[in-house]
């Protein structure tokens, strides 16, 4: 027998976005963690629609932009992200580095 949540998704839509939504942004935090314990990022920002929940869907990623981390490490520290965190989120995760880092 299927669950209310099961028979009638739509009714549910809004609160799956919310949990999503904070998972996502609690996602962004321990990836800054990670990149400035771990890799020296001496500057990381969220940008996109984890910044304005309105605009946050289900098919919102996580956009990070992030300064200091040498580019030789670069790449080490998206596998090492990619690894801790399982986003649920159909885009993923998007690591940027800002101009001159």
């Amino acid at each position: 027998m299927k669950t209310i949540k099961e028979k009638y998704p739509l009714l549910f839509e809004e609160e799956e976005k919310q949990i999503k939504y904070k998972k996502a942004l609690n996602d962004a935090k321990e990836i800054a963690s990670i990149l400035k314990d771990q890799f020296g990022a001496t500057e990381v920002r969220c940008f996109g629609s984890l910044t304005d929940e309105a605009r946050f869907s289900s098919l919102s990623d996580i956009d990070i932009a992030v300064k200091g981390v040498p580019p030789e490490k670069f790449y080490t520290a998206y596998a090492e992200i990619t690894k801790k965190i399982s986003t649920e989120l159909s885009g993923g995760l998007s690591l940027w580095k800002f101009s001159g880092s």
